[in-house]
């Protein structure tokens, strides 16, 4: 997955930068996209985490809001996708990664290192499949 990464240079990527100027779909767009030109790859993190609730549950995530606005400002707020639409055999382990990345402040977001880590964990549990 990309989000825009491809435009950064490594020395961008040291802090905050303008990524995309508030350019992207509202539905997967971190709350920091909606308040300020001054956002990080931990935006990338969060829409992982619409991706990965869309993938799990088979929805868009806050589909029924068209406003780009109105979306933004429940973001903004705290707003976050009902993890009671997730199906029953879903890992909890799985949910609780979802939860962290979409997490308010972005320096909770965990980074993709520790998101691969963590799917690792929790789909090869055994060393039978050797280092990733």
């Amino acid at each position: 997955m990309d989000f825009g990464q491809s435009r950064m240079t490594a020395e961008q990527n040291q802090g905050a930068v303008d990524m995309t100027k508030h350019a992207g779909t509202p539905h997967w767009m971190a709350p920091e996209v909606f308040q300020t030109n001054s956002y990080d790859r931990k935006a990338d993190v969060y829409s992982f985490s619409m991706i990965l609730y869309e993938i799990i549950c088979q929805e868009i995530p806050f589909e029924d809001i068209q406003s780009k606005q109105r979306l933004g400002l429940m973001v903004c707020s705290g707003g976050r996708p009902d993890l009671k639409a997730a199906p029953p055999d879903c890992p909890e382990e799985l949910l609780a990664l979802m939860a962290s990345c979409w997490d308010a402040a972005p320096a909770v977001r965990p980074d993709f290192d520790e998101i691969a880590a963590t799917l690792a964990k929790i789909y090869m549990p055994s060393s039978e499949y050797g280092a990733c």
